[in-house]
């Protein structure tokens, strides 16, 4: 048997690097937020990872897109051209269990940088 072996392209692939399983229960928090149809996944996304968490913040997911149908739900949004995003975040630290501050702090520095990275409105 004979092979060759690109080194370059090994070295350059990622290794999996081992993270211990988390000590504390992660802490999950759902909010809704109104933006424009023109803000993207990815903006989204790195809006809620730029918010001042104190690295609490270990994972955000969206789970629903609303746009409304009819006219008379436009209400539930800013405008007509705008829809609802539910997003679930999840928060742990590796020092102790989160207190209520703690995660109220977080969602709201999320909520915060998303209102002033892309004009999001927290939906109630």
């Amino acid at each position: 048997m004979l092979f060759e072996l690109d080194l370059d392209a090994v070295l350059k692939r990622r290794v999996a690097e081992f993270k211990p399983v988390a000590k504390f229960q992660p802490v999950q928090r759902d909010i809704a937020m109104v933006v424009a149809d023109s803000v993207t996944h990815a903006a989204l996304m790195a809006a809620i990872w730029a918010a001042p968490t104190a690295g609490l913040l270990r994972d955000a997911q969206l789970f629903d897109v609303y746009r409304p149908k009819l006219a008379k739900d436009v209400a539930v949004a800013a405008g007509a051209n705008d829809r609802s995003l539910a997003i679930r975040l999840t928060l742990n630290s590796d020092e102790a269990t989160l207190s209520e501050e703690q995660i109220q702090s977080a969602v709201a520095a999320v909520v915060n940088q998303l209102t002033v990275a892309l004009g999001a409105k927290q939906r109630d």
